[in-house]
This record gives C-alpha cells, structure tokens and sequence, in this order.
C-alpha cells in the first residue's frame, strides 16, 4: 500500500470515527428528551390524579390509580 493509500484510508477512518461520534451524541440527546418527556407525562398523570381526587371521592380514585 502507498503513503498516498494509506494515507487516505487514514482520512477515512477519522471521518467514520467523527460520524459515530456525531450519531452516538445525537441518540444521547434523543434518550435526555425522552426521559424528560417521560417525567412530564409523569407529571402530567399525577396532577390529572390529583384533580380527580379533588372533584370526587377521594378513595375510589386512589384505588382505580393504585
């Protein structure tokens, strides 16, 4: 192999190095947002519990969440 060819399949590995580097810090960002979107929803279910316990019978409610 060349010093030109190897130097290109050098090149190349850094490249593919930069695009998984690149991907793995897109999917990390992706998992925060999720998990984020999770504890919303979370938060969301709790205070739609909490509401329903406010307007009616405070037992049946807890024990259809339970």
């Amino acid at each position: 192999m060349s010093f030109t060819q190897l130097a290109m399949v050098h090149n190349q590995m850094i490249h593919n190095n930069l695009v998984v580097a690149e991907a793995l810090h897109n999917l990390e960002q992706q998992r925060e947002q999720v998990h984020h979107l999770s504890q919303f929803r979370t938060i969301i279910s709790d205070a739609i519990v909490i509401k329903k316990v406010m307007e009616t019978d405070a037992i049946v409610v807890l024990l259809e969440h339970m």
